[in-house]
């Protein structure tokens, strides 16, 4: 829901969900698997190029952060779930072009 925080779209999106489930309704979810997505970019470009684009300072905090490896998680109403490093989705930037794995 455009406008809305994270935590009501996911909230929304877990009660449309089980609401479907809860009807017999088959329900698909599609996860994006990046963990190949930024070894062959640098993330200074990339940070340069999103900054270009008009992003908002904290997303490019947010994606920075995650770049850099450190973990992300998800707290709904105090509950904290799984702590996943970034770095088992993504590799270092590159500067050299050369490999990074």
């Amino acid at each position: 829901m455009k406008g809305k925080s994270y935590l009501t779209n996911l909230i929304s999106f877990y009660d449309k969900v089980t609401c479907l489930v809860d009807e017999g309704n088959a329900v698909d979810v599609v996860y994006l698997d990046f963990s190949k997505a930024f070894d062959t970019i640098s993330h200074s470009i990339l940070q340069e190029k999103l900054a270009a684009h008009g992003l908002d300072e904290c997303i490019l905090l947010w994606v920075k952060s995650w770049l850099d490896g450190q973990a992300q998680r998800v707290v709904v109403n105090g509950v904290k779930f799984r702590v996943v490093a970034s770095h088992k989705w993504c590799s270092s930037g590159l500067s050299t072009g050369a490999s990074s794995i």
